[in-house]
């Protein structure tokens, strides 16, 4: 998701993964896996097939672990404030983790075409032996959004060459 904010005399973009759900609707269907998983389980053990038990725990402990995950990297976002003179960015999981500041003259917005035939484009922001990439959890869409963005924020883009301009429609 990229969301474009125009203050008096800079630009904030904020970049955040798609979440298709909230930590809340994750725990509710996790609550409703378990309930499924061990209504089975305990069917089983009633019949005497004690041994299905432990496997329908650890089943419902790793993918409680991994919907965890999943859900806690969504909310992960950069904040990119384009000033005059400065791009500050910061990153992080609910509060920046990371932040550092390039100066805005000279900064480049380089498109970089996908590793795979499949991929989708790096956005990588450089500057006088600096580079970082930039909204890499982002979908193609998104990044197209985002690459609009810098450009209304006066960050020149670059486009590599030796790529068919199909593949960034």
């Amino acid at each position: 998701m990229v969301i474009r904010e125009k203050q008096e005399d800079k630009t904030v973009i904020r970049l955040s993964p798609n979440r298709s759900a909230s930590w809340r609707q994750t725990k509710y269907f996790l609550l409703f896996f378990a309930a499924v998983s061990l209504s089975i389980a305990f069917y089983w053990v009633s019949q005497g097939a004690w041994m299905v038990l432990p496997f329908a725990g650890l089943e419902i402990a790793l993918l409680s672990v991994m919907m965890y995950r999943v859900s806690w990297l969504t909310y992960r976002q950069q904040i990119i404030t384009i000033g005059n003179e400065i791009i500050h960015m910061e990153m992080g999981v609910h509060y920046p983790s990371q932040s550092w500041d390039i100066p805005k003259q000279g900064a480049v917005l380089t498109v970089a075409k996908p590793a795979t035939p499949s991929g989708t484009v790096r956005l990588i922001i450089k500057q006088a032996g600096y580079s970082s990439e930039i909204g890499h959890f982002l979908n193609q869409t998104d990044k197209q959004l985002a690459e609009a963005a810098f450009c209304e924020a006066g960050i020149q883009i670059y486009r590599e060459t030796g790529w068919p301009e199909e593949t960034y429609v």
